[in-house]
């Protein structure tokens, strides 16, 4: 028998506030469920930071309608304390209801006076829109996964260009240097730029190796799933849900 799970992907936050003089914060996520805490990576000096990342806490006992998970979310310090940018909970009452298994929610994040910031946390997805060049300009500052051709590789290593499905140029900022060739199709996961073109890919990018993608299939089906309004998947799941 396979055990229980709780999954939580943490997706993306906006507008944090910034704690520093000179930039913008370093910000991560402290999530506590049962006393059992789990932390995001670290995403250096940035308001909007994408983590794109699944944390999983093993059931003891199933979830019920009272079951919540605390969240913080915090200014990493190399030397001292950690400061609070806000905090909040996530209630799983809507897990427990659901047939699936599995929601997405929008969680708003308070600061020490319990004031409600304009940031706000997504939780729950494991799904970003996915998207073509041409409607990058929808989602700016938003988190997207985006399919495309390695065409150029910047000397310095900091960013590579692809072309989407739809013939567009665009340009991939990488948190840390390549470390390996990149080329053939990637997908990437990361915030769009407020120029809507080009994408800070905080949440990584996987390559295709190999790979004879029908890039024109993609596109209409990327463009179907937009004019049904259907973009977005929801992934938060739990393993039989006790009722």
């Amino acid at each position: 028998m396979s055990k229980r799970t709780l999954s939580i992907t943490v997706n993306n936050a906006s507008q944090l506030p910034s704690v520093e003089k000179s930039r913008e914060s370093d910000p991560f996520v402290k999530l506590t469920f049962r006393d059992k805490v789990k932390k995001t990576k670290v995403i250096e000096n940035n308001a909007n930071p994408c983590w794109n990342e699944k944390l999983v806490w093993e059931l003891e006992k199933a979830i019920d309608q009272h079951s919540s998970v605390d969240f913080e979310v915090l200014d990493y310090e190399k030397l001292g304390r950690d400061r609070l940018l806000g905090s909040g909970s996530i209630s799983l009452r809507e897990v427990v209801r659901s047939q699936s298994g599995q929601v997405q929610a929008n969680i708003a994040i308070h600061d020490s006076n319990k004031r409600q910031l304009d940031a706000m946390q997504d939780f729950l997805t494991n799904a970003r829109p996915r998207v073509n060049g041409a409607l990058l300009r929808q989602f700016k500052s938003q988190c997207v996964t985006l399919l495309g051709e390695v065409v150029k590789v910047d000397n310095s290593g900091s960013n590579f260009t692809i072309k989407t499905s739809d013939g567009i140029d665009v340009v991939i900022k990488l948190p840390e240097k390549l470390q390996a060739v990149i080329k053939g199709f990637v997908e990437v996961t990361g915030l769009v730029a407020e120029n809507g073109q080009c994408i800070y890919a905080s949440g990584g990018y996987v390559m295709c190796p190999g790979e004879n993608i029908d890039m024109a299939l993609y596109d209409v089906t990327v463009s179907k799933i937009h004019a049904l309004g259907a973009a977005v998947y929801p992934v938060v799941d739990q393993d039989q849900i006790a009722t």
